[in-house]
């Protein structure tokens, strides 16, 4: 007697397998490129130095304003010292700065300093003579409308052997741009940096 033979049956399950790994295979593909062509995408504009206007972008890509880092002065010492004595072993810098609105208005924003040992600092508060305040004063960019500019100061505490490189700007939560890169030399893609 021959022996039976046992069919293989193809279900049609081995079918839809065969797609959702398909799609799968697809979908991580698109998502592994997805946030690469994000990045990619958003311009990253940086200032080279005082008097460089930077493009700040929104979301969508578009420009929307601009910062200026117009003037560095650091050491900074024409403070009340009863009132803002930096802390020991530091020195303040003052910066000038000047915003544009471009078509949309523009409220709020603080700044970042990064010094030459890659320390970051955030703005601080310094009280000054009304005469100085009143010439210079404190930075404060509330419900600029479109095309005002609006220009004051910032105050970043330094460490006293080291200097401030890279000032940034913080338009919105989640968004940093460099205002300013003071660095004399700059590391290049693929730099080995310590």
């Amino acid at each position: 007697m021959p022996r039976k033979r046992h069919a293989i049956r193809s279900f049609p399950l081995t079918s839809l397998l065969r797609i959702a790994v398909a799609f799968a295979f697809v979908a991580g593909l698109i998502a592994s490129v997805a946030p690469a062509a994000a990045q990619e995408s958003t311009p990253t504009v940086g200032g080279d130095g005082p008097g460089t206007p930077v493009t700040i972008f929104n979301t969508n890509v578009q420009p929307i304003d601009e910062i200026t880092i117009l003037e560095i002065d650091e050491p900074f010492e024409d403070y009340d010292v009863a009132n803002s004595e930096p802390t020991r072993g530091y020195h303040w810098a003052k910066v000038l700065v000047r915003l544009k609105s471009g078509d949309q208005p523009f409220s709020g924003g603080s700044f970042q300093m990064v010094d030459a040992d890659g320390f970051v600092t955030y703005q601080g508060s310094v009280t000054r003579s009304s005469e100085a305040t009143t010439a210079e004063p404190d930075f404060y960019a509330s419900d600029v409308q479109p095309g005002q500019e609006v220009t004051g100061v910032v105050f970043f505490e330094v460490y006293n052997e080291s200097s401030p490189e890279i000032i940034e700007f913080i338009p919105t939560s989640g968004q940093v741009v460099v205002a300013a890169d003071l660095r004399k030399t700059r590391a290049a893609q693929g730099d080995v940096v310590s």
